[in-house]
């Protein structure tokens, strides 16, 4: 069901191409504002993704060849899809890495990042923070001012589009450093929701709590709750069979918020339990934004966005009414 998105945030018409989405979800697996990663690509490349300086940087991103065989996973640098989540895997790699001089000079983490990105992080560490040098302090001085023409630059972007509202933003699971079963034991891993913490159905149940209105304890809709009959709703395989109890709708059509449910086995499924994730946006192309926990085997436990076909889940199930 293609529609027009853009993100909120991200100043309309001036990321040219759908790079948009690329961006956010670049954004939230960095933690990165999108509003930045967008100036430094202009900064970078004026947008040109088959672009090649006089020393051989490559592509919308600039990456020299040594520094794309580290942060390209295999792609190419001159597909702005590849280098947009490159610049977003090696901006916050060292967003993580100065974090500690952040800390203790009091600059910014972003704007040392940028510094990193420009001059080498070794550098960054060596002067204790922005280099002195003039090329350097311009760099990270004119991306944080372009920031402000695509949006607010301190925090990411919102994305909302099409058919519903997604129930809110990022990684906000209340309790997303909660241990998991797996490292204590499922006597002590339980979620506020009756899920096991950080999983799919966990994070997945939340989503459905915040979309209807209910984003505090007591929660509206628990594990051992969702149905009146005291069933439980138990793992993803199960969750389309409750739906249909509910009498809610289950569709092969994608809306923003509703839950996409995988069966055991099916591609992006688990072979016994299946899985579930939340639809954060819907693409000009059709494509979709899923976000969920635990995708495996990069995001154990972990939250994730990621775009994927329409049809890759096997349904999707609706929550009505939503706030």
């Amino acid at each position: 069901m293609p529609v027009d998105c853009a993100p909120t945030g991200l100043a309309i018409g001036q990321i040219p191409n759908g790079w948009a989405v690329d961006i956010k979800t670049a954004a939230g697996l960095s933690g990165v504002p999108a509003a930045v990663l967008a100036a430094q690509l202009n900064a970078e490349s004026s947008w040109n993704p088959k672009a090649v300086s006089v020393v051989g940087a490559q592509g919308l991103g600039q990456f020299m060849p040594g520094t794309w065989a580290t942060w390209g996973n295999g792609g190419d640098p001159f597909d702005p899809k590849a280098a947009i989540a490159a610049q977003g895997r090696f901006m916050g790699a060292l967003v993580q890495q100065l974090a500690p001089l952040s800390k203790s000079s009091g600059t910014d983490s972003v704007s040392l990042a940028l510094a990193g990105y420009n001059a080498g992080a070794g550098a960054v560490e060596m002067f204790g923070g922005i280099p002195p040098y003039g090329e350097t302090q311009d760099y990270v001085a004119k991306i944080m001012e372009s920031a402000k023409t695509y949006g607010d630059s301190t925090a990411p972007a919102d994305i909302s589009c099409g058919g519903g509202t997604s129930g809110g933003e990022g990684d906000d699971l209340p309790w997303k450093t909660a241990p998991t079963w797996v490292q204590v034991g499922t006597e002590n891993a339980g979620s506020p929701l009756g899920m096991l913490n950080r999983e799919c159905v966990d994070f997945a149940l939340w989503r459905v709590n915040q979309e209807m209105g209910s984003s505090k304890a007591p929660f509206k809709f628990l594990n051992g709750t969702f149905n009146t009959d005291g069933s439980v709703l138990g793992s993803a395989v199960f969750w389309r069979a409750a739906w249909y109890k509910k009498g809610w709708t289950v569709s092969q059509k994608p809306q923003v918020g509703a839950v996409t449910w995988y069966d055991a086995g099916a591609p992006g499924g688990d072979p016994q339990w299946g899985h579930v994730g939340v639809v954060k946006a819907i693409n000009a192309d059709g494509t979709i934004v899923e976000e969920g926990y635990n995708m495996l085997p990069d995001h154990d436990h972990a939250y994730y966005t990621r775009t994927i076909a329409a049809d890759y889940p096997t349904a999707y199930l609706y929550v009505p009414g939503g706030k």
